[in-house]
Parts: structure tokens; sequence; C-alpha cells
């Protein structure tokens, strides 16, 4: 199965997802406080949105925030990544997909 992402780094989460059996949703349509959100992926086994911060810029930011601050209001379970962790973008997901129940004895 391919998706169709908008960047590298999602290219990389959705194989990472993908090659282990994760089945995923890329940006679905979440509607709250009647703003339409779109998380970068939905992870339906575990009911995990997976969201990656891939900027720095102010608008960016303010979005981050407000989707943030949408996102515990409404206790919306979520996976986070950051820039920071692009390097080791296999190891942040296995800690943060092992706090939701998937372990795996041999990732791929």
């Amino acid at each position: 199965m391919l998706l169709l992402v908008r960047s590298r780094i999602e290219r990389t989460i959705a194989d990472f997802l993908l090659d282990n059996g994760i089945i995923v949703q890329y940006e679905p349509s979440l509607i709250l406080e009647g703003q339409e959100l779109h998380p970068d992926f939905y992870i339906q086994a575990i009911g995990i949105n997976l969201e990656h911060w891939g900027s720095d810029e102010p608008g960016y930011i303010e979005n981050r925030r407000m989707k943030e601050g949408i996102y515990k209001k409404y206790n919306v379970k979520y996976i986070s990544s950051e820039e920071s962790d692009v390097d080791n973008i296999y190891d942040k997901l296995k800690i943060e997909l092992s706090r939701y129940g998937i372990n795996k004895t041999e990732w791929k």
C-alpha cells in the first residue's frame, strides 16, 4: 500500500508504519469546534492521531498551538514528533507507539 503524502518526513513515517503492519489514514477530517482539522495520520487500531510538527514559522506555530489546544480540550489522543526527531524518527515512533500498546519484538 502506498500513501500519497506531502513531505519527505511524512513519507518516512508512512513507510515505517505500513512496513510494520500499522494501517493508517492520511490527513483524515476531524471536525471540532466548527473547525475541520487534518491530523497527519490516524492509526485506527489504537484510535490515535499522529502529528509531525515540521516548521518553526510563526503561522505554522500558531496553527499548531490552536490544534493542540483543541486536542487537549476534547481529549483527542495523539502522538507528536518534531523536526528535532527526524534523525531518530524510527526510535521516536517505536517509543510513542509502545505507550499505546503497539510493541513488536522486531521492527522493520
